[in-house]
């Protein structure tokens, strides 16, 4: 992702497709600003400071960096954006979770930083977590139900142990198996 064509690549699906905000892992660019692009189009961007590793950006229409009302680069892995809705405010937290196979201390950080980010948004925000949390959740017919309905299949992965416990202690729902 760190190559400009790439986003060139990007952008022109999502103008086709008139997607407003889109969530992009792996960036490896380096530090966190605002990147003008072209036809009014930005993409926030929250980097490693001087290693091309991991990075997470928001890219955002013309109209949703207007209603943009803050974006905060968090670390690079996790990036908040807030935004002026027709619901209300919403709060997008970007994130790019380390791997199943990574130190569980690397884990441990990332869940407690994204927790400490979900704190400090107010309750009546709408929230999405979207990004790729590198997590297989599989099926489950027990205790997560509520968080993943009964679509899930396989097995989950401590990755998805991790993102299940995670949405359990924020009321969250994981979109992909829940509908």
């Amino acid at each position: 992702m760190s190559q400009i064509s790439k986003i060139e690549q990007i952008l022109k699906e999502v103008i086709q497709y008139n997607i407003d905000i889109t969530a992009i892992s792996e960036t490896r660019w380096l530090g966190s600003r605002m990147e003008p692009l072209q036809d009014g189009y930005v993409l926030a961007y929250s980097g490693h400071e001087n290693r091309r590793q991991a990075g997470m950006g928001v890219l955002m229409s013309p109209a949703a960096r207007r209603a943009m009302l803050k974006w905060t680069p968090v670390n690079k892995r996790i990036i908040y954006t807030q935004f002026w809705s027709a619901h209300g405010k919403l709060s997008i937290v970007a994130c790019y979770a380390p791997t199943n196979k990574a130190d569980e201390i690397e884990k441990d950080n990332f869940y407690e930083t994204l927790q400490s980010v979900i704190a400090e948004i107010p309750r009546h925000n709408i929230i999405c977590v979207v990004g790729d949390l590198n997590a297989k959740v599989g099926s489950c017919h027990n205790y997560c139900f509520e968080v993943m309905g009964q679509h899930g299949i396989g097995d989950m992965n401590k990755n998805g142990a991790l993102l299940v416990d995670f949405a359990l202690n924020n009321n969250l729902v994981i979109g992909g198996v829940h509908f």
